[in-house]
């Protein structure tokens, strides 16, 4: 839709000073909706329940949800670990004195500096 670009975008964007009260309003209608639909959430159970989820429901509910991993053997690791192997990589030689550089590896990453001069790697 054109608009006139010759005023400012605050001429343009118009919020209502209350703007925030509209927001809060929709949460508290979202929220009494799902009090109706669903009448036991968030009810407090008692300690010994919220006990008894931090202890070991949350992890029973992880795990249910959870992907499963990698790998289940130390055979999977393996072909896991081959398959995805970086390339070996030599750093430059660079002629002594030359200062400190920084390059980028195929991946983008930024590579170790060599200081040249005093002939040691730095990140």
């Amino acid at each position: 839709m054109p608009y006139d670009r010759a005023r400012s975008i605050e001429e343009l964007i118009v919020v209502h000073e209350d703007a925030q009260y509209f927001a809060a309003l929709g949460a508290v209608e979202f929220g009494a909706q799902e009090v109706l639909d669903h009448p036991d959430l968030g009810v407090f159970d008692g300690v010994a329940a919220l006990e008894a989820y931090l202890t070991e429901g949350r992890g029973r509910q992880k795990r249910g949800a959870g992907r499963r991993a990698l790998w289940a053997t130390t055979h999977e690791l393996e072909r896991f670990r081959e398959a995805y192997r970086p390339p070996a990589w030599t750093p430059p030689t660079l002629a002594s004195g030359s200062g400190s550089r920084r390059w980028h590896t195929p991946s983008g990453a930024t590579a170790r500096s060599w200081h040249a001069g005093g002939g040691r790697w730095t990140r």
